[in-house]
């Protein structure tokens, strides 16, 4: 896909998101690039964490987006947080780029839900 141009698919709905987010670390002249592949080296990344989420009590906002390819359509599936909403956006890997009218939808729910 990156050989194509087309890269970005794996992360957003479209080009002009993609470029949107570039845009918001552009200015940064040392702008660390090596987190990704560094980070896929270290065990503790692969491990699949979500059965202690069951033991965080405090009210959680998992909004996640539904066409996220990065890690998969499905990975909110088996999250346990006891006191959580659970919110999918039509969105990929930076559904608070992509959709920030449905973000703010689902903070607000959250907040009439669990206030603080």
């Amino acid at each position: 896909m990156s050989e194509k141009g087309e890269g970005w698919k794996m992360s957003f709905n479209s080009k002009a998101n993609y470029d949107l987010m570039n845009l918001s670390y552009d200015d940064i002249s040392d702008f660390n690039y090596d987190f990704s592949s560094l980070a896929l080296n270290i065990d503790d990344f692969w491990i699949d964490y979500r059965d202690l989420s069951s033991e965080i009590k405090v009210p959680v906002l998992f909004y996640y987006g539904t066409k996220d390819w990065n890690i998969g359509e499905n990975h909110y599936k088996g999250i346990k947080f006891p006191n959580m909403v659970l919110w999918g956006s039509e969105t990929g890997h930076f559904p608070f780029i992509e959709n920030i009218d449905d973000l703010v939808r689902a903070i607000d729910y959250f907040l009439d839900n669990y206030p603080l």
